[in-house]
């Protein structure tokens, strides 16, 4: 008997198709390559820069509006409000002296990560000083932590840039510095009135802030042996150095009209019966100016090297702040405050424009500039203070006003001097 064994059949395995598979894998991978793309983008891409010295300058603002008003809500008056600026911006400037011009040898991105980790811890603090001294401590250490972190980050937007190029480089950076100034000055203002702590918190988390945007930007070291292939292109340095001459006097100048708006006037509004949010809200106006005016000067080549807009820029800063010693309404020293800030915004573009054309070490050429500013604040805020305590707050602004066209008049002595040296 025999007997057939059939074979046995395979069950046949349905597989799904792959195609649903393949076309999740390409999305997946298109995404990765776009995400990949954007990093690289952001890491190399000046916009960090803008960001984190936004950040940075919050910060900044709020400290320009608040540590006066701390300082009185500690039991001191006009002239402690003047001597805690003076005392923040002395800082500054004795670290922009001794730190700051480093940063092109130590490198501008490890300067300004530790600049802005500092910062954070340092202002988390500020709202725990329990006398005026550990104010005034807290202040300076604030301003010399802030001196390593813009002059280096103007040098690595700077560092290769010329002409037209480097002027719309630095106009975007001032557009950036110049609104954190006023997002932090209006915001904390408001803030203090609510409670004095919350303003310190706010400007501790933009610090903070800046410091992760920082984090995983690029930057190539700076060369100081580098030659400048645009120096050929530059005008003759006689002119060149008349201007930064100029600029360097014009800006100590506006800046010592500026550090008796934003510290002693904290006590002449004061005196008006009026608070924080006022005064934060006068400095948001001058910063909305200046960030306007900086935005337009950085478009246009139109007042390089033109002597004329430049006097009648400091001729318009001395009528103005005259107009504040002069008024006894708040809304008149609002207006003049504010007007001065078309001024200075050119007085301010001028320096640090004529500062780092044709330089090489960058970083080191913007210091110089944040030196020559912090000591106009220092003057305008200490000296404003003392003037203040007295011969009364209205009549230091016309003392600023005179000083203003002191400075004007040696600027113009400068400019003709270089004419006749070049005519002959």
């Amino acid at each position: 008997m025999n007997i057939c064994l059939a074979r046995p059949v395979r069950p046949t395995i349905i597989r799904p198709s792959t195609d649903v598979e393949e076309n999740w894998s390409i999305r997946v991978s298109r995404i990765r390559s776009l995400r990949m793309l954007i990093i690289q983008r952001w890491r190399y891409s000046p916009v960090v820069l803008y960001a984190s010295a936004f950040l940075f300058c919050t910060a900044a603002g709020t400290l320009m509006t608040v540590l006066p008003w701390r300082a009185m809500g500690l039991g001191g008056e006009a002239f402690a409000a003047g001597s805690v600026g003076a005392i923040w911006m002395g800082s500054y400037m004795l670290g922009c002296l001794t730190l700051g011009r480093f940063a092109d040898i130590f490198g501008v991105k490890r300067m300004m990560l530790l600049s802005s980790a500092i910062m954070t811890l340092l202002l988390a603090l500020l709202p725990l000083a329990w006398s005026l001294p550990v104010h005034f401590v807290l202040a300076g250490l604030c301003g010399l932590t802030g001196s390593i972190f813009i002059p280096p980050v103007v040098g690595w937007l700077s560092t290769g840039h010329e002409g037209t190029h480097l002027s719309r480089r630095l106009g975007l950076f001032n557009l950036s510095w110049s609104t954190g100034m006023i997002v932090g000055g209006w915001l904390s203002g408001i803030l203090y009135e609510i409670a004095f702590w919350s303003p310190f918190v706010m400007a501790s988390l933009a610090t903070l802030g800046a410091f992760l945007t920082l984090v995983g930007a690029r930057s190539k070291r700076t060369d100081l042996t580098d030659a400048n292939p645009f120096k050929a292109m530059l005008p003759e340095c006689d002119r060149l150095r008349t201007f930064r001459r100029m600029g360097r006097i014009a800006l100590v100048a506006s800046y010592v009209a500026i550090g008796a708006m934003r510290f002693p006037m904290a006590s002449l509004i004061r005196e008006m019966s009026y608070g924080a949010d006022m005064h934060a809200l006068i400095g948001a106006g001058i910063s909305i100016v200046m960030m306007c005016c900086l935005f337009a000067l950085g478009r246009t080549e139109r007042w390089h090297f033109k002597a004329a807009p430049f006097f009648l820029a400091q001729l318009l800063v001395a009528g103005v702040v005259a107009g504040i010693g002069l008024s006894t309404k708040l809304y008149i020293v609002a207006i003049c405050a504010i007007a001065s800030s078309l001024g200075t915004s050119l007085a301010y573009s001028s320096h640090l424009f004529y500062g780092v054309s044709g330089q090489t070490r960058r970083s080191a050429s913007m210091a110089i500039h944040e030196i020559y500013l912090s000591v106009g604040i220092v003057a305008g805020a200490f000296g404003g203070g003392l003037l203040g305590k007295y011969v009364g707050v209205n009549r230091l602004f016309l003392a600023v006003a005179g000083f203003v066209v002191f400075a004007t008049l040696i600027e113009v002595g400068i400019y003709l001097r270089s004419r006749l040296n070049r005519a002959a």
